[in-house]
């Protein structure tokens, strides 16, 4: 038997080091069922490359950040558990959290501020 390893996977079998990609010839069936259940890897021929549900579309851009200061967004960003140098620059910041999951949160601590504005 034989499986191929998923896709951001990394699987370390019999001192070998396994990458996306990379098919395990030298497995037993429990062994590969294992890694087929841990989500892993896949029997070959069945080789995933998106694991999981499709990450929903992000209707936020560059845009979405106009008007906020930056040492305002770089506390938003850190009270919402991003990590980041504390020397990141403020385009660097705004691609960090449009890149993040956690975008919508970054952005509804301005969500309040607005609303007081108008």
């Amino acid at each position: 038997m034989s499986v191929k390893v998923n896709e951001n996977e990394t699987v370390r079998h019999n001192g070998k080091t396994y990458v996306q990609g990379d098919t395990i010839t030298d497995i037993d069936e429990k062994d590969a069922e294992r890694l087929i259940q841990l989500k892993v890897a896949a029997a070959d021929g069945e080789f995933k490359l998106n694991l999981g549900e499709p990450d929903p579309p992000n209707d936020f851009d560059q845009s979405s950040f106009d008007g906020i200061e930056y040492a305002e967004l770089k506390a938003a960003a850190k009270d919402a558990g991003l990590e980041f140098a504390g020397n990141i620059s403020h385009a660097k910041l705004i691609d960090l959290v449009l890149e993040s999951d956690k975008t919508e949160g970054v952005l509804s601590q301005f969500d309040d501020e607005d609303e007081d504005n108008e």
